[in-house]
């Protein structure tokens, strides 16, 4: 899997880059072959853009966590972008208990998922959705 990183948001703690790799990888092994010539971009945005962009494309008008557009444009070798906030992150990891590279992770696999086609739109696509993360986030 090959990703590129883009920082629009100069607040943004730095995830290590090791450690979205590892999972990555972990992507691979769970999804096959698909995920292994895969492409993708994370891009870390402010909490005004990620409440633009929620607002445009989801009708709430509320900042969020995680956001994944699929690549429309043939050419492009891209599935998408997994656009996350640091600052919504940073809440919800304190409210979760977990550190704040534990919750970007999660976040991660979350928009990684959404770029491979999963949902949760349904108790069933969540239940299929939910499943699969925790094996990648789970797998030793």
């Amino acid at each position: 899997m090959r990703i590129t990183f883009l920082n629009k948001d100069s607040k943004t703690a730095r995830i290590p880059r090791a450690v979205i790799f590892q999972y990555a990888r972990t992507i691979e092994c769970v999804l096959g072959k698909r995920a292994q010539n895969a492409e993708l971009s994370v891009i870390f945005i402010s909490k005004s853009e990620s409440r633009l962009l929620n607002k445009k494309y989801r009708k709430k008008d509320k900042p969020t966590n995680v956001l994944s557009f699929e690549t429309t444009l043939e050419e492009r070798e891209s599935l998408g972008d997994i656009l996350i906030c640091p600052s919504v992150a940073r809440r919800e990891a304190a409210e979760e208990g977990v550190t704040l590279t534990e919750w970007l992770v999660r976040l991660f696999v979350h928009g990684a998922l959404h770029l491979f086609g999963y949902d949760h739109m349904n108790a069933k696509e969540a239940h299929r959705m939910e499943s699969i993360e925790h094996v990648i986030l789970h797998k030793e």
